[in-house]
């Protein structure tokens, strides 16, 4: 009898240093992740491309995590500050950035103490169609007048952040085509459309949904985008490639994490997210956006980063 009690009783003991440790259902509390808030940091301020991507899905996904969702703004640097700050981050799942070709662009640019292959992959989610739009009062009534137009006359144009993917297309459109662009430096898409909206600049190139609001209100006018194919949300607008130009960018969103997050955890927010994508809320939301579904699993999000990474280093030689 007495020596049935003392094994329970040891029994007892390794239950409960099991469970402080956070062991027998994964490492760092992945057994019972998510059972706080989760928060989303974006690169940029409020109002740019990012953090539209990140409050629309912030909502969804707290319902499907069953946890808060809320977005950090970590701007400047490109994507550098985001990056530096998420990385060092503990890679319990409850920091997680909103992760975009930005991130594969900066480090290719500037000297960086992390790039893209210091953070884990959860999610791709979607791709934002990139557009080029002018003010609603412009002479500029399509996109061949203003390519046209550009052959002898000087036009600024906005670009947010230096290094960013909008900058990558607007300087290859300039080696190629020598069109007389005068690029003028924003922090991020938000503050492009303030200059446009204010006369500060002519052109600006941004994602679709970050001018939405502006295109609904006859503020802003788009002339052309960049996908690869004409975008289902905006089957009127035609794109440069199909205009004769060599100049295309399918611009992704997605979900990313610190190093060396637990597998369980990954499963967890891959889940949700596939649940997010499905949702007809979110789907409804993309679609007033402009923005296309493109949902992919952590493993394949991974693979499609790495030939992303690759394009921008041979575009950028």
């Amino acid at each position: 009898m007495f020596k049935r009690k003392m094994l329970a009783g040891i029994g007892l003991m390794s239950l409960s240093l099991l469970s402080a440790c956070g062991g027998g259902g994964g490492s760092n509390g992945a057994s019972n992740f998510p059972n706080k808030t989760v928060s989303v940091v974006v690169h940029t301020e409020p109002g740019g491309g990012a953090d539209l991507f990140a409050r629309t899905l912030a909502p969804v996904l707290s319902k499907k995590l069953g946890a808060s969702v809320v977005v950090v703004n970590k701007s400047g640097g490109s994507s550098t500050n985001a990056l530096n700050y998420v990385v060092r981050q503990k890679p319990d799942g409850y920091t997680l950035v909103a992760m975009t070709d930005t991130f594969l662009v900066n480090p290719l640019l500037n000297k960086t103490q992390f790039d893209y292959t210091d953070m884990t992959p959860v999610s791709r989610m979607l791709i934002d169609p990139m557009v080029v739009y002018v003010r609603a009062d412009s002479k500029l009534q399509s996109l061949e007048e203003m390519m046209t137009e550009l052959k002898t006359h000087h036009m600024k144009w906005g670009v947010p952040q230096a290094g960013s993917v909008e900058s990558i297309v607007i300087t290859a459109l300039i080696q190629k085509y020598h069109p007389k662009i005068d690029v003028a430096t924003y922090e991020d898409g938000g503050q492009s459309l303030l200059g446009v909206l204010s006369g500060d600049i002519a052109v600006s190139v941004a994602e679709a949904a970050e001018v939405i609001a502006q295109v609904e209100a006859k503020k802003v006018r788009i002339l052309g985008t960049f996908t690869s194919e004409r975008s289902p949300a905006l089957p009127d607008v035609p794109t440069f490639k199909e205009r004769g130009y060599d100049a295309v960018i399918d611009k992704f969103r997605g979900i990313s994490g610190p190093p060396d997050m637990p597998a369980a955890v990954v499963k967890t927010l891959q889940s949700a997210l596939k649940s997010v994508s499905a949702d007809d809320g979110y789907q409804k939301s993309l679609a007033h956006n402009m923005q296309i579904p493109g949902y992919m699993p952590s493993n394949e999000f991974g693979e499609f980063i790495k030939s992303q990474a690759s394009f921008y280093k041979q575009s950028l030689k």
